[in-house]
């Protein structure tokens, strides 16, 4: 029955505090789902109702084998991420997920670089401005200032620096709007 105690291998019942071998059973397990960080693991053993003690021993154990590494994870995030996520942006999410600063921004050094932000940020825009009504490009005055302003505001809520996003719009509005001549 669910609403009984289960028995250990040792004959004794256990009261509600799972043993350290069952906190690193759950954590392979969770291991096994996907890759975490080491804040995450011990969020999800504590989920579990785990002690502080069987945590931390689980936690020690799955880091010696190689298992639980923010270094590396903070690596492998980066790289899934590179290509749709701004720089400040995946340090955000890193942090929210327990990964210390120096972790992240070493492991951005070594897969992201600001010309690649430059780079995707001109690619997502231009892909943006492709959906746009072609009539569009004859927009004047507020019109247009109100348009560029909403691209901005978006690109910057991405975690893209104001000054790149400035600089992609003046360069590539020509491009896409040939027919809009800046008023002076």
């Amino acid at each position: 029955m669910a609403g009984m105690l289960s028995q250990g291998a040792s004959g004794e019942e256990s009261s509600g505090r799972s043993s350290e071998r069952s906190a690193l059973q759950k954590g392979l397990y969770y291991l096994s789902r996907r890759r975490l960080s080491v804040w995450e693991m011990d969020q999800r053993l504590l989920r579990a109702e785990f002690g502080l003690e069987e945590r931390e021993a689980a936690i020690r154990r799955l880091r010696e084998w190689g298992y639980l590494d923010d270094g590396e994870y903070a690596r492998a995030y980066c790289r899934s991420r590179k290509e749709r996520s701004s720089r400040l942006k995946i340090i955000c999410e890193l942090e929210q997920k327990g990964v210390a600063r120096d972790c992240v921004e070493d492991a951005l050094g070594d897969v992201y670089d600001e010309a690649e932000e430059l780079r995707m940020c001109r690619a997502r825009m231009l892909k943006e401005w492709e959906k746009l009504p072609k009539t569009i490009g004859a927009a004047r005055g507020q019109v247009w200032n109100s348009l560029v302003e909403k691209f901005m505001a978006r690109f910057a809520r991405h975690g893209y620096p104001c000054a790149s996003i400035r600089k992609i719009v003046e360069e590539e509005e020509a491009v896409f709007f040939p027919s809009y001549t800046k008023e002076t």
